[in-house]
């Protein structure tokens, strides 16, 4: 029968290996892709800050430029604050963003707008082509839902509306 030292020294040994194959094997481990949860977020960022700017002006949707700083798009509109933050730039994270303007909306002398108000909008995020086939792509509109592109390709888009529609972010 084993000593109680002997007991101790095994497990002892068994901790310090497993350490050591705990450590080498930790620097194999990769921080998770959290591009698309990014592009997700900024594609929710815009276009919630579309829908408070329609409250605001009517049911009209405006550049995301009109977004940041409104009072240089509808002077008359007295307003300072922005809907949003920061513009996304145009690649971020291995994707790239576009938005998409709509039908232009007809100009009311009663409600003062912008010359580029718009009925609708779209914005899209593609992965980078080094990224595409192992990322998602993603539309969204007016209509505040996110679509996904398994692919990766780019989704199409017509008049301010994500066209393909079959696959929304749940």
């Amino acid at each position: 029968m084993p000593s109680d030292r002997s007991r101790g020294s095994h497990r002892l040994g068994f901790a310090a290996a497993f350490a050591i194959t705990f450590a080498v094997s930790g620097q194999h481990i990769r921080e998770p892709d959290r591009s698309q949860a990014i592009a997700i977020g900024t594609i929710r960022a815009i276009t919630s800050a579309e829908s408070a700017y329609a409250a605001v002006n009517g049911g009209i949707f405006d550049r995301l430029e009109c977004l940041a700083g409104p009072s240089s798009c509808v002077p008359a509109a007295g307003r300072e604050n922005p809907f949003i933050d920061r513009l996304a730039r145009t690649t971020e994270h291995g994707y790239r963003f576009e938005f998409f303007n709509g039908p232009l909306a007809r100009s009311d002398a009663d409600v003062p707008r912008s010359k580029s108000a718009m009925t609708r909008f779209a914005v899209v995020a593609v992965p980078l082509e080094s990224q595409r086939g192992q990322r998602r792509a993603f539309c969204a509109d007016d209509r505040q839902v996110i679509y996904i592109t398994a692919s990766g390709a780019a989704p199409r888009v017509a008049d301010g509306r994500c066209l393909d529609a079959t696959d929304p972010l749940r």
